[in-house]
């Protein structure tokens, strides 16, 4: 989910779990932190998160975003990951590739996304001419056929930027 506020502690290792489709412990992942990249809380108890979502942020309002920081434990991450070249959730072999160029306001995006045999997919996102190096947003989750096409669900989205 895009802009997803927990009500309770013990949500975090659920969604985590659905994202990473494997059971993942509070211990796990502890401790838990919520940052708006200045500052840092600890978040313990349900009262935690609004203290934290309500705090002002030290950062440009149009920058500001809070984020939930946590431990990823061992084994979820490939060990040779690298973004852009290791796939988190795709195991299989590649079954197909798509790609799109479009015009998105003022900006060129290139989208490519590839298809896997175990029912996972990787999209990639990028934004060309974003300095010496390009921006990317990876996309990583599950599809499955329907009598329209091909449903997505998203469980994993990073940025990258060299």
């Amino acid at each position: 989910k895009m802009k997803w506020c927990p009500k309770h502690v013990s949500e975090i290792p659920q969604v985590i779990s659905r994202a990473f489709e494997r059971d993942i412990s509070m211990k796990q992942i502890a401790p838990i932190l919520g940052t708006d990249h200045v500052k840092e809380w600890v978040l313990k108890e349900d009262k935690d998160i609004p203290e934290f979502y309500n705090a002002p942020t030290m950062m440009q309002e149009w920058i500001a975003e809070k984020v939930i920081k946590v431990k990823i434990p061992d084994g979820i991450i490939p060990k040779d990951f690298q973004p852009k070249k290791v796939k988190i959730l795709a195991t299989g072999q590649k079954m197909a590739k798509f790609f799109r160029e479009d015009n998105v306001s003022t900006r060129t995006v290139e989208c490519s996304v590839k298809l896997f045999d175990c029912n996972h997919f990787y999209m990639k996102q990028t934004l060309p001419g974003s300095g010496a190096s390009p921006h990317w947003t990876i996309f990583e989750g599950r599809w499955h056929q329907t009598e329209r096409g091909i449903r997505l669900e998203y469980l994993l989205r990073y940025s990258w930027q060299l």
